[in-house]
């Protein structure tokens, strides 16, 4: 869906596209009315049609190239979701994994059991910090020798908890990886967008200033006011914080 920035600033466009389409023959005649009798001799009046349809003609590309750039960066965000889900699925996986073990060890062995392999404080939701914990558990799971069991005979396989944990984690970290790859290709199409919107802005006062001038000078001060240029606070109110280029992560990951 195009952002509303760029929506206002079509419809704004638009506006200014139309109405001086359709003023310009009388502006024309009406200029060249009141500013004949003041040629000196061997001058001539300029075109001020052709001045206005150049300007026009400036403001409609800008409009184009930041239509353009809007709609490449809405294709890349939506290009993300999949990746996101990827890895909220993973995470998910990986956090369940984590939730068993630290369960099986508190049960089976003594409570310290559970820091000895990697496992410090409350199971993680984010899917970066359940990456680093189950890498801190493999880490662990090499290394470590777990006391003896509470009741003979129980214990916990790390090598078969290792042998599943393992690929799991893979998968998440690959599914991270992703993701940053997607945040940062949309950072890229923001700044583009970002930057067709300010050159945007630059042409469309420029070109409001120029014709609303001329409008002025004509009489027609109706149509010279809806022209004016967007004002600092006018723009400042119609442009919202930026998105920081991919839609937001959501809540945790469930317990």
């Amino acid at each position: 869906m195009a952002s509303k920035q760029v929506i206002d600033r079509q419809k704004l466009g638009e506006l200014v596209l139309a109405t001086s389409e359709t003023h310009v023959t009388a502006l024309t005649a009406r200029l060249k009315s009141e500013l004949s009798p003041h040629l000196q001799r061997g001058e001539t009046l300029p075109d001020f049609a052709q001045v206005s349809a150049l300007f026009l003609r400036w403001l409609a590309d800008a409009q184009k190239t930041l239509i353009a750039a809007d709609l490449a960066h809405e294709r890349e965000l939506a290009d993300d979701a999949a990746p996101r889900r990827a890895r909220d699925d993973a995470a998910s996986e990986v956090r369940g994994q984590l939730i068993s073990l630290r369960e099986m060890v508190s049960v089976m062995y003594d409570p310290s059991a559970v820091q000895e392999l990697g496992i410090i404080g409350d199971t993680p939701s984010d899917a970066v910090a359940v990456s680093r914990q189950a890498t801190a558990v493999l880490s662990a799971l090499g290394t470590v020798k777990l006391p003896k069991p509470r009741r003979k005979g129980a214990e916990v396989n790390l090598k078969e908890i290792e042998a599943e944990l393992r690929p799991a984690a893979a998968s998440l970290s690959k599914a991270l990886s992703a993701v940053s790859r997607e945040v940062r290709e949309a950072e890229v199409t923001l700044s583009a967008r970002n930057q067709a919107m300010a050159e945007y802005d630059r042409r469309y006062s420029a070109t409001t200033a120029v014709l609303s001038a001329l409008l002025l000078s004509a009489g027609e001060q109706a149509l010279a006011d809806k022209l004016r240029p967007l004002s600092g606070r006018r723009r400042k109110d119609a442009d919202p914080p930026d998105d920081p280029g991919a839609p937001p992560d959501g809540p945790p990951l469930g317990s």
